[in-house]
C-alpha cells in the first residue's frame, strides 16, 4: 500500500523565498537515520546527464526542478530515498504523483522480476513538505521522514 503524507508548506511568508536545503547534506542525513541499508548508489542533479537520471525515477518536466537526489540498492533491491525540491511549490503536487508512479512502475517490476523484493517497495512513502518532495523505501521511514521535515521545514 502506498501511503502518502502531505506536510505543511513551509515558506517565508507571502511572497518570500523558500528554504534552500543542499541535497549532499540531506542526502547524508537521511541515509544516516535509514537504518540497516545495503550498499546504496548516489545520482544527483550535479552529474552528467542528470536530466536522463532524473527520468529514471520522475516524469516531471525537468524545468521545474531546482534539485534532486536519489540514493538506491546497489544491487537492485528495493531500497531507495530520493527527493526532488522543485522551484515552485506549486509544483510539488505533480512531483508527488511522479514519485507515486514510479513505485507503481518498480512494484510491477519486482513482482516480475524479484518477487521478494515486492513488498518493501509496496509499503513506500512519499513525503511532501514545501517544495520539496521525497520517496522512501526499504528504510526506517518514521526516522527518515523526521530527518526530512527537520531539514525542510
Amino acid at each position: 500500500m502506498l501511503l502518502t503524507a502531505a506536510l505543511p508548506v513551509a515558506l517565508a511568508g507571502c511572497g518570500g523565498t523558500a528554504k534552500t536545503v543542499p541535497m549532499a547534506d540531506l542526502s547524508k542525513a537521511m541515509t544516516a537515520a535509514a537504518g540497516s541499508l545495503p550498499a546504496m548508489s548516489h545520482a544527483t542533479n550535479a552529474d552528467d546527464k542528470a536530466a536522463d537520471l532524473f527520468a529514471y525515477f520522475s516524469s516531471l518536466d525537468y524545468g521545474k526542478v531546482e534539485a534532486w537526489f536519489i540514493d538506491y540498492a546497489s544491487d537492485g533491491s528495493a531500497h531507495e530515498i530520493a527527493v526532488i525540491a522543485v522551484k515552485d511549490a506549486a509544483d510539488a503536487p505533480a512531483a508527488q504523483k511522479s514519485l507515486q508512479d514510479h513505485v507503481a512502475k518498480r512494484v510491477s517490476f519486482y513482482k516480475s522480476y524479484a518477487p521478494d523484493q515486492t513488498a518493501i517497495m509496496e509499503q513506500a512513502t512519499v513525503v511532501v513538505s514545501g517544495r520539496y518532495v521525497a520517496l522512501l523505501a526499504g528504510v526506517d521511514q518514521a526516522a527518515v521522514k523526521d530527518v526530512f521535515v527537520r531539514e525542510v521545514g
